[in-house]
């Protein structure tokens, strides 16, 4: 998807926005976050069967200084550095009870979806169907403009999300750490202090507790 396709997308969902629908926009509704306690960051061969979405250009950079080693040659480094390489994004969701008790005492982030106005300044990443529609979800139910919901129904709005990592720690705060990416598979068996491979094809992050030491 050209980004000349996109902008002419982001313009056809808002022509026919009223200033009042505005004002009722996803920030002044109902939350519509998700919680995730990790956030995987891979490099891609393909984009067949995903959909695009739009993250900030500094999360983009910060997944991608983890990955450049894993890059391929000199080019696939430069594309990194561009913010042009195809990076997909996964959230493991944080359990409800685990959610609940964030609230209280705990760490995970929120993510939290929107259908843009524009995605200057922002980079391209991937992400599944499934993790799609569960960021569209809360957008869809609330959406005002009908050309804007069947987009987001079709996975083809321009949809950007921000994911912040937050909650409350009892004598510490909420931190993001790199994390060995062997944790995807087996969160319970690996710890923070274990050193981070290099040259791995993904990246994860974890949303977790940090303590003065």
């Amino acid at each position: 998807m050209s980004h000349q396709n996109v902008e002419q997308m982001v313009q056809d969902a808002t022509l026919t926005t009223t200033a009042s629908e505005r004002r009722g926009s996803m920030r002044q509704q109902r939350d519509v976050s998700i919680h995730s306690r990790m956030i995987k960051w891979s490099l891609l061969t393909t984009t067949k069967g995903l959909s695009a979405v739009w993250v900030s250009s500094k999360a983009y950079d910060v997944a991608a200084a983890r990955l450049i080693k894993a890059a391929r040659g000199a080019h696939g480094k430069e594309l990194l550095k561009t913010r042009s390489a195809p990076l997909r994004i996964d959230l493991r969701p944080a359990r409800t009870r685990a959610r609940r008790a964030s609230s209280t005492n705990g760490c995970s982030y929120v993510v939290t979806p929107e259908v843009l106005n524009s995605i200057e300044g922002l980079a391209q990443v991937w992400v599944s169907a499934k993790v799609y529609d569960a960021l569209a979800a809360g957008i869809t139910q609330d959406a005002k403009n009908k050309y804007a919901t069947q987009l987001l129904r079709r996975r083809m709005a321009p949809l950007g999300f921000n994911a912040i990592c937050k909650g409350r720690c009892y004598g510490g705060w909420c931190k993001e750490i790199p994390m060995p990416s062997d944790i995807w598979r087996s969160p319970r068996r690996l710890s923070a202090s274990k050193p981070l491979p290099r040259g791995n094809d993904s990246a994860v992050f974890i949303c977790e507790c940090s303590y003065f030491v």
